[in-house]
């Protein structure tokens, strides 16, 4: 019982204490014409126009958007507590999301810019953990900030649209991205 009460007072007591949000508790309910009906897939780019890793992923981001003719294939660009559009981040192919405030970023659990999420699916109408079939780094290129390879030996992304176009899994199926905190451009 005690440990009970000492897991639910980490769980719940420190981040409501520290002021955090728990927005990612918050549950709406999934209709079942946006889950069963819609076959495609999301692919989410979660940015930020201040970071500087960002900023210079934006050619590779180009890259993969243009090189995908999928039709059932969705591209996003998440701006992550951006007040406003960036031309940088502006493809013809991709829409842009303001995610103003993080709302978005703390529902789909990112934290970390540049991210990237493969979804089944549309996750701005209902998210469900179980769609997301990759999310993490767009590929190995940063080690950590300023430092970068000479060139890119695991294409995560990619190599999750090639597995998810033959109906697996990827492999890995989450890794952790290099890049800004997102609570740091929080206003």
């Amino acid at each position: 019982m005690i440990r009970l009460a000492c897991c639910l007072l980490l769980l719940f007591g420190i981040p409501l204490a520290a002021g955090w949000k728990l927005n990612c508790l918050r549950h709406q309910p999934c209709l079942a014409s946006h889950t069963s009906a819609d076959t495609g897939w999301s692919i989410l780019f979660a940015v930020n126009s201040t970071c500087p890793l960002s900023r210079q992923y934006a050619p590779e981001i180009r890259r993969i958007i243009a090189r995908e003719n999928g039709s059932n294939r969705r591209f996003h660009i998440l701006m992550v507590n951006d007040s406003t559009p960036d031309a940088l981040f502006a493809f013809t192919k991709a829409s842009q999301v303001l995610d103003t405030e993080g709302n978005w970023a703390d529902r789909f659990m990112i934290h970390i810019v540049p991210a990237v999420m493969l979804y089944r699916g549309n996750p701005f109408y209902c998210f469900r953990p179980e769609n997301v079939w990759y999310q993490g780094a767009i590929d190995n290129w940063a080690i950590s900030l300023g430092k970068h390879r000479n060139r890119i030996t695991a294409p995560y992304l990619l190599q999750a649209l090639l597995a998810a176009d033959s109906g697996y899994r990827a492999k890995p199926a989450y890794t952790i991205p290099v890049g800004c905190y997102t609570e740091t451009f929080r206003q």
